[in-house]
């Protein structure tokens, strides 16, 4: 499933001895997977849909996504600072993202090694959740360019159903039952 995204960079944020930028698509965060490639412009990019698999599952609970306060009620918050600060949940998000997609320390770029292994258990925290819903749409983008691939979710795929009851009454006086979202209400 392809689509566009429109994609606007941020101020940029420091962390450690490195930086990342804000990145919004569609009003939702999205975060760079390679610190080491140029951040890309912004404007529309064409995604490639995650189906599964540890980047989808990171977008899901990281700072920004659908998920993040299952987490934190679980496992406390993402960033590593003493006092909350969305800053941090954001950058930190960033680097755990970028380790789940590149599975290499280089997501920790700029960072001492007991912060390191603090978001590598933070990773492994968030790949112990469960998987996000079949509703939940992340997709990468930017990819097979010279600057950083990128990951950002959308709006959730919803669908709807109608149900009829049938009878022996009038066919005028049925009711219809519609539900939203896969919910189930009879």
């Amino acid at each position: 499933e392809r689509s566009k995204v429109e994609l606007t960079v941020g101020e940029e944020i420091y962390y450690g001895n490195y930086s990342t930028n804000y990145f919004d698509v569609n009003g939702k965060p999205a975060y760079c997977l390679e610190p080491l490639k140029d951040t890309p412009n912004s404007g529309s990019y064409e995604t490639q849909a995650l189906t599964g698999g540890a980047v989808r599952k990171g977008l899901y609970y990281a700072y920004g996504g659908p998920g993040y306060e299952l987490y934190r009620a679980k496992y406390g918050a993402i960033g590593i600072g003493e006092n909350y600060s969305v800053n941090d949940e954001y950058c930190m998000s960033h680097c755990i993202l970028s380790y789940l997609y590149m599975g290499t320390e280089e997501a920790f770029l700029g960072l001492d090694q007991q912060v390191i292994e603090n978001l590598k258990q933070k990773a492994k925290n968030i790949e112990s959740m469960p998987d996000p819903p079949e509703s939940f749409y992340a997709f990468l983008f930017n990819l097979n360019s010279a600057g950083q691939t990128m990951g950002g979710s959308g709006k959730d795929r919803v669908g709807s159903i109608e149900i009829y009851k049938s009878s022996g009454m009038d066919r005028r006086k049925q009711m219809l039952f519609s539900c939203r979202s896969g919910v189930w209400y009879l």
